[in-house]
């Protein structure tokens, strides 16, 4: 059963001094160090955050996520991981191992404002967010890395999840990151809290400040488009809806040319369409990116998806096609998470700790 993560009198403001620990005296030294780090992935989905992790040369001992197709793509592509099928939020992480980096992508969706109307399920999913938080109360990782949307900002709690982060030992750095700035063909602008345990030093020292990942300059996603797919369909076959014709039409004119990806449900990109010489939108949970190639037009392919989202081709994709597209919808760039791993890394080494 979900729980509240800090006792009443924190949260009423009123923290006991004599019963709160100082986070430079509680914690003891930690000799691990970020070649032998192990890895713990919470609401692992597909697995992009380990994916991106283990290009590092991070082991990772375990995911977790209650989604069973995404439970199998995890299980395929980490086997050596222990995988764990339940609700986080319900989850007792007392019976997880403890990890030195816990990695963890909580629900977007009771945040994003994609999610439309609030509806009742929303503030559940909200809450996912604590299940970080509850690991960290009992096992102390050394780092967290947590991804969500950056409409999580603007949620009325969001302030108190800080405040518990730091309550419990961490210094926290927040990032924006679109991985369009890092190399990917896609504009995907997520939040990043990046959550460094306090170590055994005085009061007075202070947490070096993270450095910040390398902006690229803007790859096309037309080169990740699988021109030679077999199965495209007239723009004009019966049944065909006078929106997506006229949008297509008006796609021509504005870009022109007869080549573009346009959302074939929503409204992203306008009426007009999106360019194939700059970065694809954002690859959502549903299936919405189209393809129009002259009077033919197609919808985006898991592969295509696969690609953008920077997963390695061989990265093995299970189930129907919509869940596939649901899963790399939902997932974290491995490039994005490798980069983000590294800055860690690169952490230690600057403060010396050994490796």
């Amino acid at each position: 059963m979900y729980r509240p993560l800090l006792p009443l009198y924190w949260i009423q403001g009123r923290c006991a001094m004599t019963r709160a620990i100082p986070p430079w005296r509680s914690l003891g030294t930690r000799e691990s160090t970020a070649c032998t780090w192990t890895v713990g992935d919470l609401f692992c989905g597909f697995g992009g955050f380990s994916c991106g992790a283990e290009q590092t040369g991070l082991k990772v001992l375990f995911g977790a996520d209650k989604w069973q197709p995404a439970v199998d793509v995890f299980q395929a592509n980490h086997p050596e991981a222990r995988v764990y099928a339940e609700d986080l939020l319900e989850s007792d992480f007392k019976h997880y191992p403890r990890v030195n980096l816990l990695l963890a992508s909580p629900s977007c969706k009771g945040l994003t404002r994609a999610r439309g109307r609030e509806r009742a399920h929303h503030e559940q999913l909200r809450k996912t967010i604590w299940a970080p938080l509850r690991y960290a109360e009992v096992h102390k990782p050394d780092a967290m890395i947590i991804e969500n949307v950056t409409e999580i900002e603007d949620w009325k709690v969001y302030p108190l999840v800080l405040a518990m982060l730091r309550h419990i030992g961490y210094h926290v750095d927040i990032l924006h990151v679109d991985a369009a700035d890092h190399g990917l063909p896609q504009n995907r602008v997520r939040w990043i809290c990046i959550a460094r345990l306090m170590p055994v030093w005085p009061p007075n020292w202070k947490m070096r400040p993270l450095g910040s990942l390398a902006k690229q300059p803007h790859v096309s996603v037309r080169d990740f488009i699988q021109w030679d797919y077999p199965k495209w369909s007239l723009l004009d076959k019966p049944g065909r809806s006078e929106k997506i014709k006229r949008q297509v039409r008006t796609g021509r004119k504005d870009l022109g040319t007869d080549c573009f990806l346009f959302p074939y449900y929503g409204s992203g990109s306008g009426l007009t369409g999106r360019s194939l010489d700059r970065p694809c939108g954002t690859i959502v949970a549903q299936d919405i990116w189209a393809i129009a190639r002259g009077e033919e037009m197609r919808m985006m392919q898991p592969t295509e998806a696969q690609a953008i989202m920077g997963f390695p081709e061989s990265y093995k994709l299970l189930g129907t096609r919509r869940n596939k597209m649901r899963g790399l919808g939902n997932a974290v760039c491995p490039p994005i998470a490798k980069a983000l791993v590294e800055l860690l890394i690169i952490d230690r080494a600057a403060r010396g700790m050994r490796s």
